[in-house]
């Protein structure tokens, strides 16, 4: 008599095909996930550029000027290269507590770059006239903007792509 003993486990081609559905269903997957984190980022920079935003207005409110160490009255100033704002914002430098000499914390201190790593943009109204003028950052402006602040970010692909582009990444504030 012939025992017949039954192996157990899955046999090769079972675990092709699971391995199979695996990976179609990674790949169906994956780009909706990666949609959710870039939504997350932009949804991320808006709220720190609101942020920035409201703190430069706070630090006007309590100053009567703009956070930088020159230029008020002098027309409109970018930070495009510039830390100096955000410091003053913050009061954890030497500069920021020169510009803000109460040392008032206006802005989180996590706020530094955007989600991509790029510098944040702040346009300001140093003239007083309640206008940024378009000619303060001609990639982004295509026309003055009203208020005393703006702020931007270059988004994922870290370019400013401006008023100009047919699918710019930029968030802004207007």
């Amino acid at each position: 008599m012939r025992s017949s003993r039954r192996q157990r486990g899955f046999t090769l081609i079972e675990l092709l095909v699971v391995i199979a559905v695996l990976g179609i269903l990674a790949g169906i997957l994956l780009p909706a996930a990666t949609g959710v984190i870039q939504k997350a980022r932009v949804s991320q920079a808006r709220s720190d550029l609101d942020s920035i935003v409201s703190a430069v207005k706070a630090f006007y409110g309590e100053y009567g000027r703009m956070p930088i160490a020159t230029g008020n009255g002098k027309g409109d100033f970018s930070s495009a290269d510039k830390s100096e704002v955000l410091e003053a914002l913050k009061a954890n430098t030497t500069k920021g507590k020169e510009i803000n000499p109460r040392e008032i914390p206006f802005l989180d201190l996590r706020i530094g770059t955007d989600p991509w790593g790029n510098d944040y943009v702040i346009l300001l109204d140093c003239n007083f006239d309640d206008t940024i003028d378009k000619k303060t950052d001609t990639t982004m402006l295509a026309r003055d903007l009203k208020g005393k602040v703006a702020a931007y970010s270059k988004g994922k692909n870290g370019k400013a792509d401006g008023h100009a582009a047919k699918k710019p990444d930029d968030v802004t504030t207007w």
